[in-house]
C-alpha cells in the first residue's frame, strides 16, 4: 500500500495538466499513487491522464460525469489506499520534495496535517507573491481561528487519511467548498503543523472569479461568489451549533463579517438591486451580534464604524 495518496479533481485544465502531473511522477518521495478523477472533461484532460498512465503505473485514472469537486475529491478519497491523503489543484504544481517534506514532518510530529509554504503563480509560472510562515503548533482551537481569517482552501494540506471523516458538504455546493470542508475536519484535529519549507505552487488565472477582469458582469459575479460564501457559512453555523463552542461561533461570525465588510459592502454601490440579500446574514452577524461588535472594534474603531456607514449609504438602515 502506497504511504500517501495524491488526490487531483481534473476538469478542463488540458493547458495546466502536464506540469501538475509532471509534478507529481518527479516526486523524490517514491511511495505514492496518484489519482486522477477527470470530472467530465471536454478537452484532452483525459489523454494527458492517459499518457501519463501508461508511463507510471502509479497514476491511477478515474473517468466519471461532471458532478463538481465536492463528489471529486469525496471519489478520491473513496479509492485512496494510502494512510495520508493529499489535495492537489488541477492546475497547480509541486516541488520536486513536497511530498518527502510533508510526509517526515506528520510522521515525526505524530500530526493529524501539515500545510507547508507556497507561491502564487501566473498562468506561465511567474512568482506573483511568496507566502511564507515559520513552523507552528496548531490544536483544534488554532485551527479554528485560522480558519476564520478566511484562510479555507484544501490543496497543500497532507492530512491523515482516518481523520477526513464526517465531512457533510453539500454534493451540489459550488462556493466556498474547501473552507467548509476545512471547518468540519476541524472537528477531527487535535494536532495540526505547519512548517517553512516551500512544497506547492498555486496559479493564478486571470478572469477567474476571485480575479474579475472588470467590468459589470464581472463585478455582480464576485458579488453572488461572496454572498454565497457567507450563505454557506451561516447555514454550517446553524447546522453544527450544538458542537460550535461560543467562542468559535463567535469567529464564525466574526469571519461572515470581514467577507461582508471587504468584498461585498464595497461592490454593493454596483449591484444595489442584491443588496438584500446582504441584509439578514448582516444583522444577525454584526448588527445584532455585539459579541463580534467588540472584536471587530477592538480590531479598529474605523472599520467598526465603516461597517454601520456603509449599511447607511446604501440605504439599509430604513430596510
Amino acid at each position: 500500500m502506497p504511504a500517501v495518496s495524491i488526490i487531483i479533481p481534473i476538469y478542463n485544465v488540458e493547458k495546466y495538466l502536464d506540469k501538475c502531473l509532471s509534478s507529481c511522477v518527479n516526486q523524490t518521495f517514491g511511495d505514492i499513487e496518484i489519482i486522477c478523477i477527470n470530472d467530465g472533461s471536454s478537452d484532452n484532460s483525459q489523454s494527458l491522464i492517459d499518457k501519463y498512465a501508461l508511463i507510471d503505473s502509479r497514476v491511477k485514472s478515474i473517468s466519471k460525469v461532471n458532478e463538481g469537486v465536492v463528489i471529486a475529491r469525496n471519489e478520491g478519497v473513496r479509492r485512496a489506499k494510502g494512510s495520508y491523503i493529499f489535495f492537489l489543484d488541477a492546475d497547480d504544481y509541486l516541488s520536486e520534495n513536497a511530498i518527502e517534506i510533508l510526509y517526515g514532518e506528520i510522521v515525526k510530529y505524530d500530526a493529524d496535517f501539515v500545510r507547508g509554504e507556497y507561491d502564487e503563480v501566473d498562468e506561465d509560472g511567474y512568482i506573483l507573491e511568496r507566502n511564507n510562515t515559520t513552523l507552528r503548533f496548531l490544536n483544534r482551537k488554532d485551527f479554528v481561528d485560522y480558519l476564520s481569517s478566511g484562510l479555507g482552501a484544501m490543496w497543500n494540506y497532507l492530512i491523515r487519511k482516518d481523520k477526513y471523516v464526517n465531512i457533510h458538504v453539500d454534493p451540489n455546493t459550488r462556493i466556498g467548498e474547501d473552507l467548509l470542508t476545512l471547518l468540519y475536519l476541524s472537528f477531527n484535529i487535535e494536532r495540526g503543523v505547519f512548517v517553512n519549507h516551500k512544497t506547492y505552487f498555486y496559479r493564478q488565472r486571470s478572469g477567474s472569479v476571485m480575479r474579475p477582469e472588470g467590468g459589470y458582469e464581472q463585478v455582480e459575479t464576485k458579488f453572488r461568489y461572496y454572498v454565497d460564501l457567507c450563505t454557506a457559512l451561516d447555514r454550517f453555523g446553524d447546522e453544527n451549533c450544538n458542537r460550535l463552542p461560543k467562542d468559535e461561533q463567535i469567529l464564525l461570525s466574526k469571519l461572515i463579517c470581514d467577507e461582508i465588510t471587504v468584498n461585498l459592502f464595497p461592490e454593493s454601490f454596483l449591484v444595489k438591486q442584491n443588496i438584500s440579500s446582504i441584509a439578514p446574514l448582516y444583522k444577525k452577524h454584526f448588527l445584532y451580534n455585539w459579541k463580534v461588535q467588540k472584536i471587530v472594534f477592538r480590531r479598529s474603531w474605523k472599520c467598526w464604524v465603516s461597517m454601520f456607514m456603509y449599511w447607511i449609504k446604501i440605504g439599509g438602515i430604513f430596510s
